[in-house]
């Protein structure tokens, strides 16, 4: 549980948000500043949330062949530069892979 939802816990319980920021080894600014944000998507999951449309694009045009590589190279293509990691891992978690359309496979 990180600091700041130890002091989160603590306030609901009715502790004072200096008492609990105090223990938690935190300031109260600091605190503050973390619940004013906690519940807005970070800057990196709206990204990611984008490049996803993208690659189900890519995913879909391809008629479901295209995997990580071959998606990747057209996002870099047309201007992303994207690591290959990111695209496995978004493809992983959105349950997203690409087939092989030669019986039997390799």
């Amino acid at each position: 549980m990180s600091r700041y939802r130890c002091v989160d816990t603590q306030k609901a319980a009715g502790f004072p948000v200096t008492a609990a920021c105090s223990f938690a080894g935190v300031s109260t600014s600091a605190y503050y500043d973390w619940a004013a944000t906690r519940d807005r998507p970070s800057e990196r999951a709206l990204d990611d949330a984008a490049l996803l449309e993208l690659i189900r694009d890519i995913h879909a045009d391809s008629d479901g062949t295209y995997g990580e590589p071959r998606i990747t190279a057209e996002l870099w293509s047309r201007g992303h530069q994207v690591n290959h990691k990111r695209v496995e891992r978004l493809m992983r978690d959105a349950g997203l892979h690409g087939t092989d359309r030669i019986a039997g496979g390799r």
